[in-house]
């Protein structure tokens, strides 16, 4: 719960960082690292791997959609036109019932960024 909790914080503030930005493109890589900085901050002695957790976002304005990923789950747009869209798939490890966490040493690479 813990994990997942800081997930989301961090990925709002990255997120609100980008959009202060207002830079055209958004850099999946760079808000990527901040997720797992932001996990690894605070006053929690715990080790990382105790926050392991998926985490899937959505941005929706009226002229944009942007879906990130990391783990299992997926995303579907449904648009004006009535249109289903998968926005992104699940992921999963090397065995049944796995998934990939955000606490991962390769999640940035993992991360799932669609707009």
């Amino acid at each position: 719960m813990k994990g997942a909790q800081r997930a989301v914080a961090a990925a709002l503030d990255a997120l609100a960082v980008a959009l202060a930005a207002a830079s055209a493109v958004l850099d999946e890589v760079a808000i990527a690292g901040q997720l797992r900085a932001a996990l690894k901050t605070g006053a929690d002695p715990s080790p990382l791997r105790d926050y392991a957790t998926t985490l899937l976002l959505a941005a929706v304005t009226p002229g944009w959609t942007a879906v990130g990923q990391i783990g299992d789950g997926a995303a579907v747009g449904h648009w004006p036109d009535g249109r289903l869209e998968t926005m992104s798939l699940p992921q999963r490890g090397e065995y049944a019932n796995e998934t990939i966490p955000l606490t991962s040493l390769d999640a940035i690479v993992r991360l799932q960024v669609r707009v």
